[in-house]
């Protein structure tokens, strides 16, 4: 494969990567649980009664956690715990509690409990087999690179040998580069007035790259050069290369153990899941009983039984303390459901105009008026899009028009949409995030870099722009305006709902807590 492709795959194969997290709680969270954190009219709040919603609540947040945050941390879970207790209150004194519907729910999460418990105890020694714990830690590892790679960037002068006035004259444009490059010009700003790759208008930048994800003759240079180091130029069967290095990221060496753990704890919890999942159809099997078609109405008749099983062996206070905790819980939820349900979250037809004069800007409400031009992929190849992708971006670096090149496409099977319109963001975002980002980010007339879909279908504009298979996108905005609003009614009427009910729920939370006559005493929890 040329080495153009060769970059060109790394270049559109880019990946995001995230940031490691320390879950270790602060000195404070670990102080006697007999603190009392907080006190409300109905009684007081203990460290040891919210350590564990703490300890949730800091696994999802980054760390490490400021005293500020933190404080908020245990704002915001002293409130919920206030705030479900007052619920719970107020329904029992509503005679909530009394209801049929209410004692069935919960009846059901006593016998989830039962049954959850009854299953933890049967599948507690169940484990995954060692071959295929063996198996799964070498996949992995293999697929973790501990190899250093590099980033870098690359001007690509199209040469081929079979062609000699071209060569020299690359030759000559190289020499004009080197000459720019030695009175100090911008490397990526030369990449993206010469180059002929199809990453010259990114200013010919690759991001983090292996070394064998290159091909030889480039690697041998790229991985050769310091950082900050320009390459001599670089002959190749297509052209004439120039690299800069940009940056170094060492190779680290795979923790065997600590992966082996990791899939150890994974499989194990698939077997056990595995395993509760035939004890389940077991208890059915055993009781004769025919179950249920609906999933839900399934797992209830499941852990019906299976909780009468469970209650022959005798419940510990331990077990009774979590079906009463259960009990209360589902009619916390089911009471705070029946205030929400009874919130008038109806937004009138002069609110669904109002907010379409009024949000022009709004997501939901822009027009987004395209042209686009797609070259589709045959086969595994990408040489093919690849190069008309480079044509496309000399044509417009030098000048060209985008309209001829939709008027004259450089392939005969090259898909257009003209003039297209009511983009629909949702789905396209569903379908290629990397074609979304890159439309959010143009201005009426600009038109994007080269942008590899990698299918199996794009939708762009229902059902006027609709690319199948994988390919290369050059997208120009032509305009912005504001779909008319019989095309978006029913999106603005689901956001009113959403924002109606988030009020709500806001209304009532507000109402709980000033009525609750909260004081959070030791603010770091």
């Amino acid at each position: 494969m040329r080495i153009e492709h060769l970059l060109m795959g790394a270049f559109l194969a880019l990946a995001a990567t995230a940031g490691c997290r320390d879950a270790s709680p602060p000195a404070e969270a670990r102080r006697d649980p007999e603190t009392v954190v907080a006190r409300w009219k109905g009684g007081e709040v203990r460290r040891g009664e919210i350590q564990e919603a703490l300890d949730r609540r800091l696994a999802a947040v980054p760390q490490p956690v400021s005293p500020e945050a933190w404080k908020e941390i245990v704002r915001q879970v002293v409130e919920r715990r206030v705030r479900a207790t007052m619920l719970f209150d107020e329904a029992q004194e509503k005679g909530f509690s009394d209801q049929p519907e209410m004692r069935r729910r919960q009846t059901a999460a006593e016998e989830r409990v039962l049954a959850e418990d009854l299953l933890a105890q049967e599948t507690a020694s169940v484990r995954a087999a060692e071959p295929q714990v063996a198996a799964e830690v070498e996949r992995r590892r293999s697929a973790i690179s501990s190899e250093e790679a590099r980033k870098f960037s690359h001007v690509f002068l199209r040469a081929p040998e079979s062609d000699p006035a071209a060569r020299t004259k690359a030759a000559a444009r190289m020499a004009t580069i080197r000459q720019e490059l030695d009175r100090g010009a911008n490397f990526n700003q030369l990449a993206e007035k010469y180059s002929t790759s199809v990453t010259a208008r990114g200013g010919g930048r690759i991001e983090w790259t292996l070394r064998r994800s290159l091909n030889r003759t480039a690697a041998e240079v790229i991985f050769a050069l310091k950082e900050g180091e320009v390459s001599t130029v670089v002959a190749s069967p297509d052209g004439l290369h120039l690299f800069r290095l940009d940056g170094i990221r060492p190779g680290k060496p795979v923790d065997v153990e600590a992966l082996r753990r990791t899939v150890r704890q994974e499989l194990d919890a698939e077997a056990r899941r595995a395993a509760m999942r035939a004890r389940r159809q077991q208890e059915l099997d055993a009781r004769g009983v025919e179950p249920a078609n609906d999933a839900a109405e399934r797992q209830e008749m499941e852990n019906r039984l299976l909780a009468e099983t469970r209650r022959t062996r005798g419940l510990t206070p331990e077990i009774e303390a979590r079906i009463a905790e259960a009990r209360r819980q589902a009619v916390i939820e089911a009471y705070r459901e029946a205030l929400i349900g009874r919130l008038d979250t109806r937004p009138t037809e002069e609110e669904i105009a109002r907010y379409h004069r009024e949000h022009a800007d709004a997501l939901l409400l822009r027009d987004f008026q395209i042209d686009l031009l797609f070259f589709p992929q045959t086969g595994d190849s990408v040489a093919d899009v690849y190069a008309a992708g480079e044509a496309v971006g000399t044509a417009l670096r030098e000048g060209g028009s985008f309209d001829d090149l939709l008027r004259r496409p450089i392939r005969p099977d090259a898909q257009l949409c003209r003039e297209a319109h009511g983009v629909d963001l949702e789905a396209l975002g569903r379908t290629s995030i990397r074609l979304r980002k890159a439309l959010l980010r143009l201005r009426p007339g600009e038109i994007t870099p080269a942008i590899y879909l990698d299918g199996p279908r794009t939708d762009v504009a229902p059902g006027t722009c609709v690319l199948e298979g994988r390919g290369v996108a050059f997208v120009r905005l032509r305009g912005l305006g504001t779909r008319p609003l019989a095309d978006v009614r029913e999106a603005i009427r689901s956001a009113l709902v959403k924002e109606k009910e988030a009020a709500g729920i806001e209304a009532v939370r507000q109402r709980l807590l000033a009525a609750s006559g909260l004081e959070i005493l030791v603010p770091e929890g």
